[in-house]
């Protein structure tokens, strides 16, 4: 979980999952964030996630799916 603090200086939103402990960002040195996504979406189908240039964002939501 991030505290308020540390979401505001990593440039996270002001309602962001990670406040309540329901995301994490990954980085796998050995894949893309491309091939990464695409893993996890066939695994675990989060509820959110989101694709950077160097991380992927995934959270356990409640409500619609969300895809960035």
């Amino acid at each position: 979980r991030r505290c308020e603090a540390h979401n505001r200086a990593c440039g996270g939103k002001e309602h962001s999952q990670h406040l309540l402990g329901k995301a994490a960002d990954i980085r796998v040195s050995s894949l893309s964030p491309k091939e990464l996504a695409s893993l996890i979406e066939k695994r675990f189908n989060p509820k959110g996630m989101g694709t950077y240039s160097t991380f992927v964002h995934v959270d356990v939501r409640e409500g619609p799916r969300a895809r960035w």
